[in-house]
């Protein structure tokens, strides 16, 4: 059981920087400019000079995306799975600070405003008060790791732990709540993707209930709408109608039910889901980080092709079996 469970973790891990790495050189493109310049992804590529943002980085490259994940999966294995939000913002902080001008080191709207907020003294539960971008959602999958599905209440509270320093508002901390509730659900060993729609839904309603108000859709209500196309439409009716109906930007009430649409569109399929996201255009390499994560999290470790795997092991210098073992130990502690 426990060799099964690493290999989820495992898989759910490389499946973040896969799907990053993917959608990483058209992130915020059009689908149409995607089209324009590459026809289809379908492989890793060069990230092309004209994105503003990823520009000159090599192929396999990974983001923000697993970068922050990573962050986050060593606080929890070094707090034994209690998480501090003081340090969970001291650290990005020096995640951004040492990191300018190294490649895929990108800063979002949120956290950008946060660090400034912190750096000048601003208390931590304040300074993610206007967060309701993704940041939270795409760094939240060690928490669903090493948490219990069947315990959402106390996997939201968690996850709230690690949105308070740059998205502590209700939107955001409603989107990683979805995300950590599908990630916890696949990592113990369900793979029904109806079910695993409503577990984020729920989870996603608890999370509502936490952080700052503010303006924009209900994630939770974006879900259910997610999930009423995903029952009465053919597949490409839904992949068609997810950018118009559901979103693909940087607003948590976008990108993480699409995300988790992409999911079940590719049937648990995480080489298919992170091509899927990666055509999709928007925020494509958190789209992609997010439901490929996901997918791992279900399938494991050899649902990767061996080349895959390889190019982002190779390009990042990483090997994410020794944190997968790491949240491993912690999530038996608490389970």
């Amino acid at each position: 059981m426990s060799r099964a469970i690493l290999d989820r973790i495992h898989g759910a891990l490389m499946g973040i920087a896969v799907g990053d790495a993917l959608g990483m050189p058209v992130e915020m493109w059009t689908p149409e400019q995607i089209r324009g310049h590459f026809g289809k992804v379908t492989r890793f590529e060069d990230a092309p000079t004209e994105n503003i943002l990823t520009g000159g980085l090599p192929r396999g490259h990974i983001t923000d995306d697993t970068q922050q994940t990573m962050i986050i999966a060593n606080l929890l294995i070094e707090g034994k799975g209690s998480l501090d939000p003081t340090e969970v913002g001291k650290r990005l902080m020096e995640w951004a600070r040492n990191g300018q001008g190294q490649p895929g080191v990108i800063l979002g709207p949120s956290s950008t405003r946060a660090f400034d907020l912190i750096a000048r003294g601003v208390p931590i539960t304040e300074t993610g008060r206007l967060g309701n971008t993704n940041g939270g959602a795409m760094r939240i999958a060690p928490v669903g790791i090493i948490s219990d599905w069947k315990d959402l209440k106390g996997l939201v509270q968690k996850a709230y732990q690690v949105c308070i320093p740059t998205h502590n508002t209700q939107n955001a901390v409603s989107g990683a709540a979805a995300i950590a509730a599908a990630y916890a659900y696949g990592i113990d060993g369900n793979s029904d993707l109806k079910e695993l729609m409503g577990v984020a839904e729920e989870a996603s309603r608890i999370g509502q209930t936490l952080g700052y108000p503010g303006a924009g859709p209900s994630v939770p209500e974006k879900i259910g709408l997610a999930r009423g196309l995903l029952e009465q439409e053919a597949p490409e009716t839904v992949l068609a109608q997810l950018p118009v109906q559901i979103g693909t930007g940087l607003l948590s009430s976008e990108s993480v039910p699409t995300a988790l649409a992409l999911v079940v569109l590719a049937e648990g399929d995480p080489w298919r889901c992170a091509k899927l996201a990666a055509n999709l255009g928007g925020d494509t390499d958190t789209i992609a980080a997010m439901s490929t994560g996901i997918c791992g999290a279900m399938r494991g470790i050899a649902a990767f092709p061996e080349d895959v795997q390889q190019m982002v092991i190779k390009t990042n210098n990483i090997d994410f079996l020794q944190t997968a073992q790491g949240l491993l130990s912690v999530r038996a502690s608490l389970l």
